[in-house]
């Protein structure tokens, strides 16, 4: 199977992203005009607080500092938590998690395309509306900013298996009240996965709340059902979850096969203000997997001593029989 790898290098401006990068080709600005309701003024990211049903613009400042017309496509992106527990504006929201009332995207609107001319620097205005019903927490996203792709650019990346994508994130923090929301965390589902083609049991961990959870601590164990000898472990920590949202936990299963069977998995965690919570749920590896483990690579195949072992017995009375064979017949000459 041919893998295609995307190495996207995102500029941000936001909140509670660590992620950066420098593109020294990037031919394009986008900056954040930030409005007098903004709450913290010592960001770039918009920080604001409206009231149900209120309606505000935002701008942006767009840039061409290239010598040739430019498309810039722009996206409202709410928020989500990535496998590497890491907040994540760059990508729409795939599943709406089940706690989520409002999701950001919905509530902004503005243009989707930009075409500046060479040198153009040009304010656009988005428009917020907040859901009609108060709520408690924030809401939180951001704009993602891509260059369009002209059809020499997209013909030179064909049959590239790395391809560099360059986009700016500027994030959105939306909140209505003051009250402040204590952190919560759930264990939701278990099950048997592939991560970079590597098998894995994924525990899927859920933040149920209107906030963000940040500087997580996660461990978490695998055991046979009833053992208490631990088959798989792992240590994590600064991970960062968005607002009611949920991510799966990869667990390695160190290069194995994900063998059927009843199976336990304890998870741990601490946030960094010192909750703490632990989980214990027992799952099961079903035949299905198997299709899992065909897909996997470096999988650690188990010695065959069975056959190894039958093999041998057999070619022991082969020989046995050979040895009774020549000495009965010397005997007979």
């Amino acid at each position: 199977m041919k893998k295609m790898i995307y190495a996207i290098m995102v500029l941000t401006i936001l909140l509670g992203f660590n992620l950066k990068a420098e593109a020294a080709s990037m031919d394009y600005g986008v900056k954040s005009i930030l409005p007098e309701n903004q709450l913290n003024k010592n960001v770039t990211y918009y920080d604001l607080k409206m009231k149900p049903g209120e309606t505000q613009q935002v701008e942006l400042l767009f840039e061409n500092n290239a010598t040739e017309t430019v498309t810039l496509n722009t996206k409202i992106h709410t928020a989500s938590t990535n496998s590497n527990g890491v907040i994540d504006y760059s990508r729409n929201l795939k599943k709406q998690d089940e706690s989520m009332k409002y999701q950001i995207a919905d509530y902004v609107k503005g243009p989707k395309t930009v075409t500046l001319k060479a040198k153009e620097t040009r304010k656009v205005a988005y428009t917020i509306t907040m859901p009609k019903h108060s709520f408690d927490g924030i809401l939180l996203g951001g704009f993602h900013v891509s260059k369009e792709k002209s059809k020499a650019e997209e013909k030179k990346e064909q049959g590239q298996q790395i391809k560099n994508e360059f986009a700016y994130v500027i994030g959105l923090k939306l909140t209505e009240t003051n009250k402040k929301i204590k952190p919560e965390l759930k264990l939701i589902d278990v099950k048997p996965a592939l991560e970079n083609y590597h098998t894995v049991v994924k525990a899927f961990i859920q933040n149920p709340t209107a906030s963000i959870i940040s500087d997580l601590k996660i461990e978490a164990q695998v055991t046979k059902k009833d053992s208490k000898t631990v088959l798989h472990e792992i240590k994590k920590e600064n991970y960062a979850m968005a607002p009611n949202t949920n991510f799966g936990f990869a667990i390695p299963w160190d290069n194995q096969e994900l063998k059927p069977g009843k199976y336990t998995v304890s998870v741990k965690a601490e946030d960094k203000t010192k909750e703490k919570w632990e989980f214990t749920r027992d799952f099961e590896i079903k035949k299905e997997a198997e299709s899992l483990n065909k897909e996997a690579v470096d999988i650690e195949k188990p010695f065959p001593w069975g056959w190894t072992i039958a093999g041998g017995i057999v070619l022991l009375a082969i020989i046995a029989g050979a040895v009774y064979f020549i000495i009965k017949k010397r005997r007979k000459n």
